[in-house]
């Protein structure tokens, strides 16, 4: 097997769900049985982590300019395919491979891409108790209106800009990619998540992915972070799996609020059947 892909989303939209399962795939695949913990996630990282590029450079990253960074993100790129042939690699930053090409040369160890794409009117309400800010800054960050670059504590600072230049940012500039909606992975995730292990060409058996999936439901996820804990949830959180379901922004967001996110991002909402 030799598997490298991007998997890439907006903050929030689904991305460390679909970690799971195919960590999960990837481990039955190589030791023919299926983890008990399913949020020890293998062969799947990011790669704006601090320390890890920090490691791979061997110096501080804090006086870095754009081009260094892009730098040592292609190096973790060729060190983790010469560790291991199989791997996934998170992002949430906005498309940056044409700059890779550019830095490695024209050739990439990694090319194919999921994208995750959630509806933005619920990635607002996610996104906003993710970041411990109100509903308002969320909606201005999903309309573009805040600054591009966003970080969490313990990584580097990326580049969202809004959510529908995200969205298209990755799937209108990649060739290999597959684009899979956060509500059909909650609503048929059996069909999904079989397209999903198609594209990365894992020999998965129905029934063994019947049961990832279900090891992967929601609550189960919740149940098994309370119990083992999970080492990617930032300390200022409670938990990491929060809610998880569809159509809390509706509920939740004022109509204005829905109004402005829907304005500026309209196009790509009706692309994706949200309008």
């Amino acid at each position: 097997m030799n598997v490298g892909c991007w998997l890439a989303s907006y903050p929030k939209s689904g991305n460390t769900w679909l970690r799971v399962v195919l960590s999960a795939a990837f481990q039955l695949t190589q030791e023919s049985k299926i983890p008990e913990q399913v949020l020890n996630i293998k062969n799947s990282e990011g790669l704006t982590h601090r320390s890890q590029l920090e490691s791979i450079l061997g110096l501080p990253l804090k006086h870095l300019d754009s081009k260094q960074f892009r730098t040592a993100i292609y190096h973790g790129l060729k060190e983790n395919m010469c560790r291991n042939r199989t791997h996934f690699h998170k992002t949430h930053e906005q498309y940056f491979l044409d700059e890779l090409r550019v830095i490695s040369g024209g050739e990439l160890p990694v090319e194919k891409v999921i994208y995750c794409v959630r509806n933005p009117v619920d990635v607002a309400v996610s996104f906003s108790e993710h970041m411990d800010t109100g509903y308002e800054r969320a909606c201005e960050t999903l309309c573009g209106n805040q600054s591009g670059n966003t970080k969490y504590s313990i990584s580097l600072p990326y580049h969202l800009g809004s959510w529908q230049e995200h969205v298209e940012s990755w799937t209108l500039n990649t060739k290999h990619i597959l684009v899979v909606r956060y509500e059909d992975l909650c609503d048929k995730p059996l069909e999904e998540y079989r397209k999903v292990l198609d594209f990365v060409e894992f020999n998965v058996s129905d029934e063994q992915l019947k049961e990832i999936v279900q090891l992967a439901t929601f609550s189960n996820l919740q149940r098994n972070e309370s119990q083992h804990g999970f080492l990617e949830k930032p300390t200022r959180l409670r938990k990491f799996f929060n809610k998880g379901v569809v159509g809390r922004g509706k509920e939740l967001l004022s109509d204005d609020l829905q109004q402005k996110i829907t304005s500026a991002n309209r196009r790509v909402m009706e692309r994706f059947g949200y309008l």
